[in-house]
C-alpha cells in the first residue's frame, strides 16, 4: 500500500469510488493506508484532501470518469470495493441516504463481504439510528465494529480547508483508531 518512492514503513491513502458511496479504510497490514470510495461532493473533497496531505489513494468506481478524475489527481485505480475491504481495517462511509448505506455496507459486494474481523466501519452520513443499529449488528456478527460518525461543517468546503468536525459515537478505542484518519480532513473529532 505504499505510495511510490515512500519508505518501507510509509503507506499511501487508498481511496475507492463506488457510485454515490464513500469509504475510507486504513490498512492493518500497512499502517497509514486508507480507502475512500465514492463520487459525491464530500467524498471527492475527502479524496482531494487525502492526496493533498501526501497520500496516494487507491480508487474504484462504477463510473470510469470518476476513477479517471481521481487518478488524475494522484490516486491509483483498484479493481473492487471487496478487494480494498479485504486489505483495510478502517472504513469511513459517506453516502446520501439509508438505502445507499445498507447497500454499500451490507449488500452484495459491500464492505462486509470483504472486511476482516477487527475492521472498524465508521458511517459519516446522517442516517437513521435504526439503520446504524441494524448494520452494527450485521458487522458484529462477523467481528467487525460499526460506529455512527456524522460530519458537521460546510461540506466539501470544510473538508478542503481541514475544518470539518466529526462526531464519533464511541468513547474509547474506536475514536483512537479513527482519529488519525479523520484529522486529515477535520479539525475536531
Amino acid at each position: 500500500f505504499g505510495r511510490p518512492g515512500a519508505g518501507p514503513h510509509s503507506c499511501g491513502v487508498h481511496i475507492a469510488w463506488l457510485a454515490t458511496h464513500t469509504f475510507v479504510l486504513r490498512s492493518q497490514t500497512s499502517p497509514g493506508a486508507q480507502l475512500l470510495s465514492a463520487m459525491q461532493r464530500v467524498g471527492g473533497a475527502i479524496a482531494r484532501r487525502l492526496v493533498a496531505t501526501g497520500d496516494a489513494p487507491l480508487v474504484f468506481d462504477l463510473r470510469a470518469e470518476a476513477v479517471d478524475s481521481a487518478v488524475g489527481a494522484g490516486a491509483i485505480a483498484a479493481s473492487s470495493i471487496r478487494e480494498l475491504a479485504q486489505r483495510c481495517d478502517i472504513i469511513l462511509v459517506c453516502v446520501q441516504n439509508d438505502d445507499q448505506c445498507v447497500a454499500a455496507v451490507g449488500g452484495a459486494g459491500g464492505v462486509l463481504e470483504g472486511a476482516r474481523p477487527g475492521t472498524c466501519v465508521a458511517v459519516l452520513s446522517t442516517i437513521l439510528p435504526s439503520t446504524v443499529v441494524t448494520l452494527a449488528k450485521l458487522a458484529s456478527d462477523i467481528g467487525v465494529h460499526l460506529v455512527d460518525t456524522p460530519l458537521a461543517g460546510r461540506g466539501m468546503f470544510s473538508v478542503a480547508d481541514g475544518t470539518m468536525s466529526v462526531l464519533v459515537g464511541d468513547d474509547g478505542e474506536l475514536v483512537a483508531r479513527l482519529e488519525p484518519t479523520l484529522l486529515q480532513f477535520a479539525s475536531r473529532v
